[in-house]
């Protein structure tokens, strides 16, 4: 749990004749992750192949407007790959060709459709003033344009038409828009044309105002969806089979790029976790495996399930690389503590762990964040009873430990003592991960190392006794020096940099003093949450006024709550997860590691 899964560099080398049978095991037990360090080009056209079919493929998909289902398409072996290629690329040129013109047809539909939607609405805007269709029909002397235009700039279409001795009906079609319908002559046509495109106009085609024409598109509209239905039924199945086929035939495809030929034979090189070496010695029954020790190598954390959505806010910082240990349960824990710190209210904890169980329930994209929720709730609820708050309320139960807002220089203390729990935990980490490396100098004078850690330790005693119990701290102050001493000597030993030792070191002191202070914002945060509960308060007892707590109170009172719940427990969220990245990470995570991918034979998600 604390560290990840141990790996073992492998080499497996494969028989020409049992190649194709032994990629195939491979991706069946799919526990090597492959070192794709060393890609060839073997297979360079095949995969460009493979990839535009995938490609094309989609887009037919798309146009179809069907989404992909996993289907079982059997097994496919490198052998298979030219004429399966062969065969999808004949089969989705052809689909692909009835698709587009389908596709094109559809697009001239719904062009026509949306037109005579457009003449219905006009229709229905100027009915009260004219019977537009019944005109159409019967013009015969003078001309008609139906025009949509933008309201700006109506009024100049109805000015120009009516100096030219023009007849204009019209009505506000949408807020941006007006109908207008322009009767005029031959000798003014070309005027009435000039101040349609000035205005921007949009003149309609009357035929789409007529009700035949309007039966005949949406008779076409049936007949299209009806051909599209056809074309999913017919189609969609075999294009999914296909996809499907080309993904296992791409993943093969790149996995043979990744191979090395040799006298004794093809060369594959990778990781496998120290449990799957057994089975990968006894399903590869034509190879060599020769297994070594890895000195780097891809990530297999081993995070308990429960802690697996915090995994999720640690490797979306930085993949922890090999060696180092998985942060994650001491995330958890000081993610889930900085939480209750900053929010500690037994109504508002409640409402955000009961708000978290749902989200995890019922939504797939904030299932984790759902589950950080419930534990930073339970958190919430148990620092509530802490502070003495309920909904804010601060008067119903008697605070365990005390009041933030009564005794802020507890409050100070508290979050300070916090501060120092959280930077000497990543110390001790740092110590424990330098010694497991076996690198003794930096585990004792490097930085973050035990020299730093008492250093770090002795300047918190010297605050104190200075400032709280007004001591003496000459003696104390000589043993940081000597400490500071040996540690930038150290550095200047191994970097072989005097100012540059120098100056690392008089940064590392001034962030372990900063890193501690900066842990007042937890108490600040505190302080925060209490006053916009006061106000709140304040607000409801003005609105009811004399009345005491009336319906307004109560509106107040529930408003208020939700707008703090969602904005603290958003803003706590970020600077808890500040706290975490920038001051506990930065006592001992390098990061930059790579997730552990082993190769499967499976089409790709």
């Amino acid at each position: 749990m604390l560290f990840p899964e141990k790996m073992f560099k492998v080499t497996i080398t494969i028989p020409e004749e049992s190649l194709d049978r032994e990629i195939e095991t491979l991706g069946k037990i799919g526990v090597l992750h492959i070192d794709d360090s060393k890609k060839t080009k073997i297979f360079e056209s095949e995969l460009s192949r493979v990839e535009s079919l995938i490609s094309l493929a989609k887009t037919v998909l798309d146009t179809l407007g069907v989404k992909e289902e996993k289907v079982d398409v059997g097994e496919i072996t490198l052998t298979d790959i030219p004429r399966e290629i062969e065969k999808a690329e004949t089969i989705l040129n052809d689909i692909a060709k009835i698709v587009d013109k389908l596709s094109n047809e559809g697009k001239k539909i719904a062009q026509k459709v949306k037109d005579v939607l457009t003449a219905e609405e006009v229709k229905t805007a100027l009915k009260e003033d004219i019977d537009l269709e019944k005109v159409i029909k019967n013009l015969k002397f003078i001309k008609l344009k139906i025009v949509l235009i933008p309201s700006e700039t109506a009024e100049s279409l109805l000015l120009t038409a009516k100096s030219y001795n023009g007849f204009t009906i019209h009505n506000q079609l949408s807020e941006g828009s007006v109908a207008i319908a322009v009767f005029y002559t031959d000798d003014i046509e070309d005027v009435i044309e000039k101040s349609i495109e000035k205005t921007e106009g949009r003149a309609l085609n009357l035929q789409d105002f007529l009700s035949e024409v309007k039966d005949k598109v949406l008779k076409e509209k049936e007949i299209y969806e009806k051909q599209k239905e056809n074309a999913i039924n017919q189609y969609s199945k075999k294009i999914i089979e296909i996809i499907r086929k080309l993904k296992i035939m791409k993943k093969i495809l790149e996995t043979e790029n990744l191979v090395k030929r040799t006298s004794e034979g093809y060369v594959i090189e990778g990781w496998v976790p120290e449990h799957a070496k057994e089975t990968i010695v006894r399903e590869l029954k034509h190879s060599k495996v020769v297994f070594s020790e890895a000195e780097d190598a891809p990530v297999l954390l081993k995070t308990p399930k429960l802690l697996k959505p915090f995994e999720e806010l640690v490797t979306g910082f930085s993949y922890p690389s090999y060696k180092e240990l998985n942060p994650t349960p001491f995330f958890a824990l000081i993610f889930v503590l900085l939480f209750g710190v900053m929010f500690g209210d037994v109504g508002h904890g409640i409402v955000l762990a009961i708000a978290g169980y749902i989200l995890s329930k019922k939504t797939e994209i904030l299932k984790s964040y759902g589950k950080v929720l419930v534990f930073c709730g339970i958190s919430s609820t148990i620092f509530g009873f802490l502070y003495g708050s309920i909904f804010g309320n601060e008067h119903l139960i008697h605070p365990l430990l005390f009041n933030p807002m009564e005794e802020i220089d507890k409050l100070i203390m508290f979050s300070l003592g916090v501060g120092v729990f959280v930077l000497s935990l990543g110390f001790l980490i740092n110590i424990f991960t330098k010694f497991r490396e076996k690198e003794y100098g930096d585990m004792i004078a490097g930085e973050g190392g035990v020299l730093w850690f008492l250093i770090y330790w002795f300047l918190i005693g010297i605050g104190i006794k200075a400032v709280v119990y007004k001591g003496d701290v000459k003696v104390e102050l000589a043993v940081v020096a000597v400490l500071l001493v040996i540690a930038i000597g150290y550095e200047i030993y191994r970097k072989k940099q005097i100012f540059g030792s120098f100056l690392d070191a008089f940064m590392a002191l001034l962030e372990s003093i900063t890193g501690t202070v900066s842990f007042v914002r937890l108490g600040a945060f505190a302080l925060a949450h209490a006053a916009l509960m006061l106000a709140i308060f304040a607000i409801g007892k003005a609105i009811s006024g004399e009345e005491g707590h009336g319906i307004g109170y109560w509106i107040v009172m529930v408003v208020g709550n939700i707008i703090v719940i969602v904005l603290e427990g958003l803003v706590v969220s970020i600077q808890t997860m500040r706290l975490e990245y920038y001051e506990f990470f930065g006592k001992f995570f390098k990061g930059g590691g790579k997730p552990f991918k082993p190769f499967k034979l499976e089409e790709e998600k």
